[in-house]
């Protein structure tokens, strides 16, 4: 008399799980693109942000902001600490987009350039003028900056953050007419302890300027401090990423 019972609680279990298991993850909320602010260059001084990098990522222990104008998407960010730092030296951030409404990478974009724990100084200048594109037709896997509307730059500043700014061209981005749902990807790219060590000693100079050029900027911002617990040198090195979906507004 039992066993009908016990069937019957075992599927209405199996029921549960199955239901769990094929629950669909709920959507990210959209947001509005900010507006990028009016005379921007891209020369690692995020001075001209002014106070619009107002967001913080606890993952990537990033200070960002996202926005765009008529012609560019950027991607902007402040990091504190020196670990962080270590990440984007060796690794670099990678930024991948989509731009039909899914959060699959479509479009990947990563700066600086990965290079080799041993490279030398040549190599090492060249990366701070070179992107690593994936997913865009008709364009090398790596191109120097600036080329056709990309261009990236970044700055030690004399407070030790360090500044990182791209921009991205929007027609790069095959946008289709009547399409605004725009799914953004921001990931710090993990590093091994070899390639830390090596480039431990860039990290540790301010004022020092990649890309673009122009000084370092000295914007303050609520971001982590250099050395916090979890970004110093032996903090965790693997790879940290958050998405973003935003509306594009005309």
């Amino acid at each position: 008399m039992k066993t009908p019972a016990r069937f019957g609680l075992a599927a209405l279990m199996c029921v549960l799980w199955l239901s769990q298991a094929f629950a669909q993850t709920p959507e990210m909320t959209a947001q509005a693109m900010p507006k990028a602010p009016g005379g921007i260059a891209i020369d690692g001084d995020i001075t001209d942000w002014g106070d619009t990098l107002a967001m913080y990522n606890k993952e990537t222990r990033l200070k960002y902001t996202i926005a765009a104008d008529d012609n560019n998407l950027y991607v902007i960010a402040l990091v504190k600490d020196r670990g962080t730092k270590q990440k984007v030296m060796a690794g670099g951030i990678t930024i991948a987009i989509n731009t039909e409404g899914k959060k699959n990478k479509t479009y990947n974009i990563t700066y600086p350039a990965p290079i080799a724990p041993d490279a030398d100084v040549t190599e090492r200048i060249a990366q701070a003028h070179t992107f690593q594109l994936d997913g865009f037709k008709g364009m090398d896997s790596k191109i120097k900056l600036p080329t056709d509307g990309f261009n990236g730059s970044y700055a030690f500043n004399d407070d030790g953050g360090m500044s990182y700014e791209t921009a991205i061209p929007l027609k790069a981005l095959n946008i289709k007419p009547g399409s605004n749902d725009v799914y953004i990807s921001v990931r710090l790219n993990g590093i091994d302890d070899n390639s830390m060590v090596a480039v431990t000693q860039a990290t540790k100079h301010g004022g020092k300027k990649g890309g673009g050029g122009g000084k370092g900027g000295d914007a303050k911002t609520d971001g982590p401090a250099d050395g916090e617990q979890g970004g110093g040198p032996k903090g965790d090195m693997r790879p940290a990423e958050f998405w973003m979906h935003f509306t594009l507004t005309k």
